[in-house]
C-alpha cells in the first residue's frame, strides 16, 4: 500500500496544532495510509498536553530538534521521511498554524496521482 507523509514543522504552537492535526486526521476516501511527521524545534508551551491523544496514534511521529529555524526544521522532517519511511510516495507539508481547505484534499491529490 502505498503511504503518504505530511511534514508539520512547530515551534510554540499549542493554539494551533491541534486543528492542524485534525485537518489531516479527517481526510475521507483515503487510497493510501497517512502518516504525520511533526518536527518540534525547541518548543517551551504545552502542545504536546493538547495533542497527547494524537500523539498516541501509531501513524505519528515527534521529531525533538534544535534549529531555532523552520527551514532547517522542514528539511530535517523531509529527511527523516526519505530516510526512514520508504514507502512514502508522497511528502506534503504544513506548519503548525496551516490547515487543509476541505476533507478530500489529499483524495484529489491521490487523484492526480493515480494512487487509487
Amino acid at each position: 500500500m502505498n503511504s503518504i507523509a505530511i511534514g508539520v514543522a512547530l515551534h510554540n504552537g499549542a493554539k494551533t496544532i491541534k486543528r492542524c492535526l485534525d485537518s489531516i486526521l479527517c481526510q475521507k476516501q483515503l487510497a493510501s495510509q497517512i502518516n504525520i511527521v511533526i518536527g518540534d524545534d525547541n518548543s517551551t508551551d504545552n502542545w504536546k498536553e493538547i495533542c497527547n491523544e494524537i500523539l498516541e496514534l501509531e501513524n505519528v511521529v515527534v521529531l525533538k530538534l534544535n534549529n531555532n529555524s523552520v527551514c532547517k526544521t522542514r528539511n530535517d522532517i523531509n529527511q527523516y521521511i526519505v530516510d526512514k519511511m520508504p514507502d512514502v510516495c508522497l511528502i506534503g507539508r504544513l506548519d503548525a498554524d496551516d490547515e487543509f481547505a476541505g476533507d478530500d484534499v489529499i483524495h484529489k491529490i491521490e487523484d492526480e496521482y493515480n494512487l487509487n
